[in-house]
């Protein structure tokens, strides 16, 4: 059966790092990471911002009251860089350390 960009955009992966001892996992979207997607995280600070909030779902990350800090790029420009480098290679070495699907080779 064919499979839809949707399908492919929608998928969700987990991924988690260590943090100053702590433990901190998001929840992204690896099918939105394309080769655009990629040379925006590659370009300046304004544009890897967005290109990581893009990903973002969900995570562990909160504000000193405990509620969840914005994953939005405005306010992922207030985060140490050091750390949001670290989220994102997270999710990129996620995702190249899991199998692309369960393709298998067809003969002709």
């Amino acid at each position: 059966m064919p499979v839809t960009l949707a399908q492919i955009a929608a998928r969700q992966a987990t991924a988690s790092f260590s943090w100053e001892g702590e433990t901190v996992t998001v929840t992204y979207r690896p099918g939105l990471v394309t080769d655009a997607l990629m040379a925006q995280l590659d370009a300046g600070s304004q544009e890897r911002n967005a290109g990581i909030a893009s990903l973002l779902i969900a995570w562990d990350v909160l504000n000193d009251d405990g509620s969840v800090y914005p994953f939005d790029a405005d306010s992922l420009a207030h985060l140490d860089k050091e750390f949001k480098d670290t989220v994102m290679f997270a999710m990129l070495n996620d995702m190249r350390s899991r199998p692309n699907s369960t393709a298998t080779k067809t003969q002709s």
